[in-house]
């Protein structure tokens, strides 16, 4: 796999002289990086609850993680889940005019076919991993 910066990469001349390769210098991008993120233990949980159950959904359900979020993709991305210090938003590829969930707190997506879903400490679980779900069976 190929890659190149998108942005200003800072190092130091130590570490980019034993460098094999670009990914040497990079910080390793992980799971556990994400919910450091996340400042509130009982959302640490339910992103945590969120992402395995997402996964659970399917055995051809693939997760990416990446410095922003953790994406969820069959043949196409289908969810995402951003974290930030007060929590976390899950996105689905489902379009917010076919989004009837009243229940969750959905915001526009600047793609038409993504609704972003504010979550927080009240949110259901259930009614996520059911949005995941839907996303994930519209991409088959």
């Amino acid at each position: 796999m190929r890659f190149a910066p998108k942005a200003r990469l800072y190092t130091t001349l130590e570490k980019l002289i034993q460098a094999n390769c670009i990914e040497d210098i990079l910080p390793k991008v992980t799971f556990e990086n994400q919910l450091k993120k996340i400042k509130n233990a009982k959302m640490k949980k339910m992103v945590v609850d969120l992402r395995n159950a997402i996964l659970k959904i399917s055995d051809k359900i693939e997760e990416r993680i990446t410095k922003s979020h953790i994406l969820f993709r069959t043949s196409v991305n289908f969810a995402g889940i951003y974290t930030q210090p007060r929590g976390f938003w899950l996105s689905v590829r489902i379009p917010r005019t076919q989004f009837d969930m009243l229940e969750l707190d959905v915001r526009p997506h600047k793609n038409p076919r993504w609704t972003d879903i504010r979550v927080d400490d009240k949110t259901s679980l259930v009614l996520l991993v059911e949005a995941a779900k839907i996303a994930y069976k519209k991409t088959l």
